[in-house]
This record gives C-alpha cells, sequence and structure tokens, in this order.
C-alpha cells in the first residue's frame, strides 16, 4: 500500500505552440531598438492566450553587451507611426544565458490573448559592455501571417518578405 494520495481530479492542459520555426539568416539589435513579428490575418494564434516567447538568439562579441531585453507586445502605426507597448513578459538582463551559438532564449509572463496585427518581439536597451545580441529571421518568408516589424531608435517598419523564427506559446 502507497503513502501517497492520488487526486483523481488534477488535469494538467497541455502547452500549445504557434512557431514561424524556419530562417538562419542573422539580424543584429542596436541600441533602444525593437525586432518582431506583426500577427496577420489567418494566423491560428489570434484569438490565443500565450505565456511564453521564444527567439533563437545569441551574443556577439566578448564579454558580450550589457543592459536588459525585454519581449514585449506592440500595437498601432508600424509603416511609420508610433505603436503603443500593451504587454511586457519577462526582462532579462544581459548577457544573461546567451552564448555565441543560437539558442532558444524564452520569455515567460502573464498571460497575454493575441490580436490581430499585434506586433510581438523583443526590445533591446544597452548600458555598457561589447558588441550586441542577434537573432534568427526568415529573410525570404511570403507569408503575411508573421511579417516582421523593426524599430531602429528612430522610425517603425514594416518588412516584408522578412519574419523572426519565434514561438509563441499558450
Amino acid at each position: 500500500m502507497s503513502n501517497f494520495v492520488i487526486n483523481p481530479y488534477i488535469h494538467v492542459v497541455p502547452e500549445t505552440s504557434y512557431c514561424q520555426d524556419t530562417g538562419t539568416t542573422s539580424d543584429g539589435f542596436g541600441n533602444n531598438n525593437f525586432l518582431g513579428n506583426k500577427i496577420g490575418s489567418g494566423n491560428s494564434v489570434i484569438g490565443e492566450s500565450i505565456t511564453k516567447v521564444q527567439f533563437y538568439m545569441s551574443k556577439y562579441g566578448s564579454p558580450g553587451p550589457s543592459g536588459v531585453m525585454r519581449a514585449v507586445v506592440y500595437q498601432g502605426d508600424f509603416a511609420g507611426g508610433t505603436p503603443t507597448k500593451v504587454h511586457t513578459f519577462e526582462t532579462i538582463t544581459l548577457p544573461g544565458d546567451l552564448t555565441t551559438s543560437k539558442e532558444i532564449t524564452t520569455f515567460e509572463g502573464a498571460s497575454y490573448t493575441v490580436e490581430e496585427d499585434d506586433a510581438i518581439g523583443i526590445e533591446v536597451v544597452f548600458s555598457g559592455g561589447t558588441s550586441g545580441v542577434a537573432c534568427n529571421e526568415n529573410s525570404s518568408l511570403t507569408d503575411s501571417e508573421w511579417l516582421m516589424i523593426e524599430y531602429n531608435g528612430t522610425v517603425w517598419s514594416e518588412n516584408s518578405g522578412r519574419s523572426m523564427r519565434m514561438c509563441l506559446i499558450g
């Protein structure tokens, strides 16, 4: 006879992943920059709640940059407008666990329900160190469900034909 009680009412809900999981081209960040994907019409993640965001990332330079990076969600006009940050998942202090090889970096946080035209990505604020942070992208993607959005510290832009390699998990 066991000394453990088993609760038959516990039900673990499996996580669901929504991914744009192709691309090995490296794209780097400048200070106060954002790189991510706008969730386009028809994307199966629209209306779903997510609690994790994953990117293929690395540092370059030694010892690497200092500062922070965070996974965030923006809404608004990305074609030269001024979008608004509506959600932050997690802030990671750089260099964190980043290595010089591309590896999955996971940002967790409170649940967020994805809407069409949300831009989900990473913003980076450097405070010192050497060199920077890079992530993987697909530079020839024609799928408008995952459209790369970029903020270069001055202006927002949509980058047709490009997409960040990422997974949204809920």
